[in-house]
């Protein structure tokens, strides 16, 4: 199974995986789902994704737990601003952590 493969791949290959799960239609390839690859990917290829996934309108609630600090402040400060539109009540459900960052914000 390719996925044990994982730990001994570099950020080159599992950027490439990822792109080529979020790409196709089932979001699925080669038996790689994209949560397979959270743990071994950059925070900045997590973000970059996070960001064109939450552009597409398409579900973004499964990379909440790993993008950056600085990525969750800019969107709840785009929400707030009212540049975005994100449920921040599901933010929050998927990660606590939310609360960090919007202390200093309101």
């Amino acid at each position: 199974e390719l996925k044990k493969m994982l730990p001994f791949l570099g950020a080159e290959e599992i950027d490439m995986i990822a792109k080529n799960v979020l790409e196709s239609e089932a979001e699925e390839w080669k038996g790689f789902r994209i949560n397979d690859l959270f743990p071994f990917m950059s925070t900045a290829v997590i973000d970059k994704m996070f960001l064109e996934t939450v552009d597409a309108g398409k579900d973004y609630g499964r990379f909440l737990p790993f993008i950056s600090g600085r990525v969750m402040h800019n969107i709840v400060e785009d929400v707030i601003a009212g540049k975005r539109e994100l449920n921040l009540d599901q933010m929050h459900q998927t990660c606590p952590l939310l609360e960090l960052v919007l202390q200093p914000l309101l």
